[in-house]
């Protein structure tokens, strides 16, 4: 939640036959909300090293989900590994969670998804303004959808949103936010668009991770 700090570890193994350096790890749209330990270093052939990174929600970071990536660069390599951040309200008045039907889509299917509100206050019966949409992780917005839903103490709706048949593979965010006159509660859950099968990499070339996504809930 807003004040608060979580870590999360990433082992880097060099799977190149010499040594490879890494030039630089960073973050690139959330770099407000991510501290590393170690940006720069070399690695042997074979060897792996494990770096700390931390996420941190200072007292007045908005309550929000923020996507974006951690980036690693060594030589002419590049590998990125997309970061949601959940920053939850230090006094809620209600809370978000999301659920994906099916975590693994082709493009043009439907994203169905389980959207729960908790009422955390003493108000009761009263309407929230919610918003819905499909993300990726540059910040673009694939697609969204907004409605009125009144709450008592709890409220669970399956909502479904279409994606493009053109739709490029990769990750994508099903975000939802929940607004109460100036108070808002978000949550959000990670799926993916693949052609085939989905048969989870963790990469490929001079150098690989052993971390597909990092989610983190301050909360």
């Amino acid at each position: 939640k807003q004040g608060e700090t979580k870590s999360a570890a990433v082992t880097i193994t060099n799977n190149a036959e010499s040594s490879i350096t890494i030039d630089k790890i960073y973050a690139n749209s959330i770099s407000d909300l991510v501290r590393i330990s170690t940006q720069t270093f070399s690695l042997s052939a074979g060897e792996s090293k494990e770096i700390s990174i931390d996420f941190l929600a200072r007292d007045d970071t908005p309550a929000d989900s923020y996507i974006g990536k951690i980036i690693i660069e060594s030589g002419n390599t590049r590998k990125e590994i997309p970061v949601v951040i959940d920053v939850k309200a230090a006094m809620p008045l209600f809370d978000v969670l999301v659920d994906i039907d099916d975590p693994v889509i082709q493009p043009g299917q439907d994203v169905t998804a389980l959207i729960e509100l908790f009422n955390l206050g003493d108000l009761t019966n009263f309407d929230v303004l919610l918003q819905y949409s499909i993300q990726d992780f540059e910040g673009r917005t694939i697609t969204s959808a907004t409605e009125s839903l009144a709450i008592e103490r709890r409220i669970a709706v399956f909502r479904k949103l279409s994606t493009m048949e053109d739709l490029p593979e990769g990750k994508y965010v099903f975000y939802v936010k929940a607004n109460y006159g100036d108070v808002q509660a978000t949550g959000s859950r990670v799926f993916d668009v693949s052609l085939v099968d989905y048969s989870p990499l963790f990469g490929s070339g001079s150098f690989w991770f052993y971390l597909l996504i990092i989610f983190i809930v301050l909360g």
